[in-house]
């Protein structure tokens, strides 16, 4: 009896802080109904509602301008997100007694229901015309498919570094199946996609197929990395269907959700490192009994996760698909692919170019995860002509890091390249300042000699005169 009595009291306390009926049925490990009954017995007043004050007047007119505030960025209104308010507000609303995130989540809420109706009404007054439609669709629920997968990126910021991670989950279930991170160098970036490369979404593929095996279609959002050759050329190949998610309906893609749970767990979880949070967010969460709308009882996304909707296939099957291809001339028996150089020798029948011709071009394949070999076949037949061992030696092999030196040695060329432009117009525009200085200063000497000498002819002019009339 003092056991339940303690947790109904941590219930209500967790509940008054912000915290969600499903996270706290989650904490204390008691079903939700158990939970919500709890909660809305200690803080139902007379009339049913929650015991929550409202906002200070002198506070919701700080806040009111800022949910409605709109500026706009590559030809798309932004609003400012709800934690960014709080960061902007946060000593105002310490002091109103909102201590945490979630409590002014949950206040929020209700403020916005009370000034415009809803969310929906919020972004009609605050949205450009032209955007309402994006804001006002009905939502409507998703079909949850068996053996369909999705993959989206998020942020998360653990000890000091902001990360960009990368999360796979197959739909019917909502299991996440794997992952990849890496750290922003840049501060404050807010683009989770643009830190990764095909590259590491072939190799997060290679790794999730490899050990839960083919799955139905793989569901994304436009983003390039997302789009590019490489990535549809390997499904292709594979015979996975590729499904494009609808541009700025988030609703459309159910991970959104997943991720959102997920970062509530990475929060009470303690680790050594980045690697290990997401792992352990990852079981903890395969593993806790969810609320689906699809399913009748609360379920684990590891007991119903549908194994029978994915194919086998062989790691090499996986990692020939997700090969990179390039189209390459041989010069001087090597290949040159960005900084790297490959050695290759094409038999005398191949190689006879004479003056009027040009290079032979070959068809190149490489391994993601092995650059030290090229696979060539004839560019015309498709006929296997032989692997070219790498030649050049450079540092770091690695893929990825690879690509990423090359991104960052191309953005320094461009770099240079504007500011040499910069520095010659400058000394262009200084040039012609400097000559039109000379010029000037040779009219004003010109000018100078001519009244001196119009001055000297009057003189004499004068003599003669005086002359003539003694």
């Amino acid at each position: 009896m003092e056991r339940d009595k303690a947790m109904r009291k941590r219930a209500k306390e967790l509940f008054m802080h912000g915290f969600s009926i499903s996270k706290i049925s989650k904490v204390l490990g008691k079903p939700y109904q158990t939970v919500k009954r709890w909660v809305e017995q200690g803080t139902a007043g007379k009339r049913g509602r929650p015991k929550t004050e409202p906002f200070p007047e002198e506070l919701k007119k700080k806040l009111l301008p800022l949910l409605l505030s709109v500026k706009e960025e590559k030809g798309k209104s932004r609003v400012l997100s709800l934690r960014r308010i709080y960061s902007l507000l946060e000593i105002d609303l310490k002091l109103a007694g909102v201590k945490t995130l979630h409590a002014f989540y949950y206040r929020v809420e209700k403020l916005v229901k009370e000034e415009f109706g809803s969310w929906e009404a919020l972004e009609q007054k605050r949205r450009p015309r032209k955007e309402i439609s994006q804001f006002t669709t009905p939502k409507g629920k998703l079909v949850r498919e068996k053996g369909v997968v999705e993959i989206d990126a998020t942020g998360y910021s653990f000890k000091g570094k902001n990360y960009s991670i990368l999360l796979v989950m197959e739909q019917f279930s909502s299991r996440i199946l794997g992952y990849a991170v890496i750290e922003n160098k840049e501060a404050g970036a807010t683009h989770y996609n643009k830190a990764f490369t095909s590259l590491d979404v072939a190799r997060l593929l290679i790794d999730t197929f490899s050990h839960y095996g083919l799955p139905v279609a793989v569901k994304t959002d436009n983003e390039k990395i997302l789009t590019a050759e490489l990535i549809k050329e390997g499904l292709k190949t594979l015979r996975v269907e590729i499904k494009r998610a609808k541009p700025y309906k988030p609703n459309q893609k159910l991970i959104e959700r997943v991720i959102r749970e997920l970062k509530d767990t990475m929060r009470w979880i303690k680790a050594e490192s980045i690697d290990e949070l997401i792992t352990s967010a990852i079981r903890t969460y395969n593993s806790t009994l969810h609320k689906f709308e699809h399913f009748a009882q609360p379920v684990s996304p590891d007991d119903v996760f549908p194994h029978e909707a994915f194919r086998e296939a062989s790691e090499d099957e996986l990692r020939s698909a997700f090969r990179e291809r390039f189209v390459r001339s041989v010069h001087n028996n090597t290949i040159r692919i960005d900084n790297l150089v490959y050695e290759f020798v094409l038999t005398q029948e191949e190689k006879e170019l004479g003056r009027s011709k040009k290079s032979a071009k070959v068809l190149c394949y490489r391994d993601i995860q092995d650059l030290t070999k090229l696979y060539v076949y004839d560019n015309e037949t498709g006929e296997y002509l032989g692997v070219a061992p790498l030649l050049s030696q450079t540092e770091h092999l690695e893929p990825t890091e690879h690509r990423r030196a090359k991104q960052e040695e191309k953005r320094r060329k461009e770099r240079v390249k504007k500011l040499k432009e910069e520095v010659r117009k400058y000394e262009e525009a200084s040039v012609s300042k400097e000559e039109e200085d000379i010029l000037q200063l040779l009219a004003n000497d010109t000018q100078t000699q001519e009244v001196k000498e119009g001055a000297g002819e009057e003189e004499i002019d004068i003599l003669k005169l005086l002359s003539q009339e003694d």
